[in-house]
This record gives C-alpha cells, structure tokens and sequence, in this order.
C-alpha cells in the first residue's frame, strides 16, 4: 500500500457496511501500590503530577488517537480513576490480579479496540514524544507486530518506558506469558522468546545514547532527581525537551550523583516489604531512629524493598520519616507489650510485610517476640 503513514493508519478497507481503521491507543499503566514509592504517579513535580507531564508528553504525539489510563479495581487506585475524569482521558480498572500487568494491557487494548497500542510506564516522567512517533511509524510501515528502541555500538539509549506493539502480537505475549514474573513485567515473555514477535527496532538520535543514567522514578531519590532536572528546564504549558536535559547532564554531572547508586529491579527480583518498629526521640536519643533510616534507605534503593515504620513519638520524628518516603504508624505512648505486638502484627499483615525489624530501647519478653513471629 502506497501513501503516507497517516493514510496507512487511517486506511479504510470495506467489509459489508462497516468501515475500519486503524486505532493508535496509548495505555499508560499506573497504580497507587507501588512496593518503594508508594503513590509515586501522582506525586508533585513542579506543579504537576507525574502521570500529568506523561499525559502532556503522550498529547504531542500526533499518531495517537486516544490515550488510555491503565490500573486496577482496588480502592487505593479509585484516585486515579477520578485523575483520568480530570484529564478528559480514558480509564481502564482492570479486575484481576492487580500484579499482572500483562493482562490488564490486553483487556484495556480490547475494551477500547486498539489495532495498535503504545505501552507506557507511568514513572517515566521523560518519555520521548519524537520517537513514540517513530516507533509508530515504523511498526506500520514495516507491518511489524512490535517496534522498540536499538541499542546503538552496544550503548543503550537514555530514554525508556515505551513500546509499540498490534493488539494481535499483544496477545500473543499473553498466551505465552506463562510465568508470574513473565506476567508481571511488560517485557520479560519477548525477552525469553525474542522470536515471538515480528519485530522492528529504531535508532535514535546519537545524543540520546551519551549518558547512561536512569531517568524513571522508583525511589525517594530518583523523585529529587527528577524535581531536580524539572526545576531547572520546566515551563508551564510546555514540556521538557529531553535534549536539554542530556545538555543538563553533562554541564552537571553532579546531578546524577543524587540516583546513581539507586539498582533497577531485575526481571525475577522479588520485591519485599519490611516494618521497622523503632524507639527515638528527643528525650531517649536519636541514634535508634537514624539508624534504621540508614537502613531503610538502603533496602529501598538497592534491594527493592518497600518500607514502613511503626514508632511511638509525634511531631518531628514522625515528619522527618515521612520526609524520607516511609509511611509511619504511630502508637499510643502507654501501650501493654501485649497490645503493642498485636498492632504490629496487624499493621504488617495489612501491609504485606514479611519481615519486621526491631529496634527498642528497653528490653521485651519473650511473649512479646513470639507474638511477633
């Protein structure tokens, strides 16, 4: 078929009465529950949520038709059904396992017809509007059943978070996605079985293969970075260009310093969730408290884990751990050892944790640890 790219995608072709096209929808994936960075999409960067700069970076791509908010039927993700409301964009609460994220992709492509759909992270804050394009362009014109970034001289490019795939080849992803972390991860089935799908890749700009540097937001860190990068290049009603902030980069290498010693979760890396039950104040002393922040901090960002903190103390203690990205439980300050082990573990239960740190300045009973086991 001759003609451009926009009379391919909106090429009609007669079956009876009915005419069909076809429909470029980007599904953007997002939840609430993330392990370490709980409520990261709609956390503010320079005025804005991260899933609204996504949105407003997925509006300037002229080949989408409709843009698609993908998350799940669990009530902490009810706010990002009224976020998409507020958008005037669509929204998908896909009923099933809140885990599997290759499966909501498909009934959320099929719920709102898609012949093409962009798959798109919602912590990628820079997603790169020229290339979704691209990307496009070249899975039609190739009549490919997926088209993804080129690693050019063996150098991956900066930006991520985006493929293109046909509802078709999507499906076929599911069918074979037989593993759990093959359906929890958007890319692992095509990694296990590279032939599954006919595929294209795009090379990108050289620019965008000059700094290795990870520009998604998981962690308490890679946020800073990322209000960081916004605060210096952000205007309002415009969006940032990505090669302003490779120019940025390399002007202030400094700046990667702030998440550059955060680890990206491998494909069969487990998250895990842990509760600290700690002692500090500004009475019995401060070394309990920063010590397990340390600690926190580090299981967060090297070894995928979600954290929350269970203390007795308010006020100023409380802040500067909510400061750090953790939630925190406060308890009553006159608590028997009996009802204290009983709301740890119901806290941690409701949590998902399966680990609990102790860090007490008094001495416990031994009833009080078996409690907790």
């Amino acid at each position: 078929m001759q003609g451009s790219i926009y009379e391919k995608l909106n090429y009609i072709r007669y079956k009876g009465m009915q005419r069909m096209k076809r429909k470029v929808a980007a599904i953007v994936l997002a939840r609430m529950n993330s392990t370490r960075l709980p409520g990261k999409v709609l956390m503010d960067i320079c005025g804005r949520s991260m899933l609204g700069h996504i949105i407003d970076r997925l509006r300037k791509v002229r080949l989408i038709d409709e843009i698609i908010l993908a998350t799940t039927s669990q009530k902490e993700d009810e706010v990002l059904l009224d976020f998409a409301k507020e958008e005037e964009i669509k929204s998908f609460a896909y009923e099933g396992d809140p885990e599997d994220v290759v499966a909501r992709i498909r009934e959320a492509g099929e719920k709102f017809k898609a012949d093409i759909m962009v798959n798109v992270n919602g912590d990628c804050p820079l997603i790169h509007p020229p290339v979704v394009e691209q990307l496009i362009k070249a899975l039609v014109e190739h009549d490919a059943e997926m088209s993804t970034v080129a690693n050019l001289d063996g150098k991956k490019v900066i930006h991520g978070g985006v493929n293109v795939f046909t509802l078709k080849g999507w499906q076929k992803v599911d069918e074979n996605s037989t593993e759990l972390y093959q359906r929890q991860n958007t890319t692992a089935c095509l990694l296990d079985y590279p032939d599954l799908l006919k595929k294209v890749e795009v090379k990108d700009k050289p620019i965008f293969y000059q700094i290795n540097h990870r520009i998604w937001v998981d962690t308490p860190a890679d946020l800073e970075f990322m209000r960081e990068v916004y605060k210096r290049l952000y205007k309002p009603g415009k969006i940032v260009n990505l090669e302003d902030v490779i120019h940025l980069l390399e002007k202030h290498p400094d700046l990667m310093e702030i998440n550059s010693h955060v680890r990206q979760k491998g494909l069969k890396d487990k998250s895990r969730k842990v509760v600290f039950r700690v002692d500090g104040d500004e009475k019995v002393g401060m070394g309990h408290i920063v010590r397990c922040l340390a600690l926190a901090t580090e299981l967060q960002e090297r070894y995928f884990c979600g954290v929350s903190f269970i203390i007795k103390g308010e006020g100023g203690i409380v802040e500067m751990i909510r400061e750090k990205g953790f939630k925190v439980e406060v308890l009553p300050s006159r608590i028997s050892g009996e009802n204290e082990a009983k709301r740890i573990v119901d806290f941690s239960r409701d949590y998902g944790a399966n680990r609990i740190i102790l860090d007490l300045k008094d001495e416990v009973s031994p009833e009080y640890i078996f409690k907790l086991r």
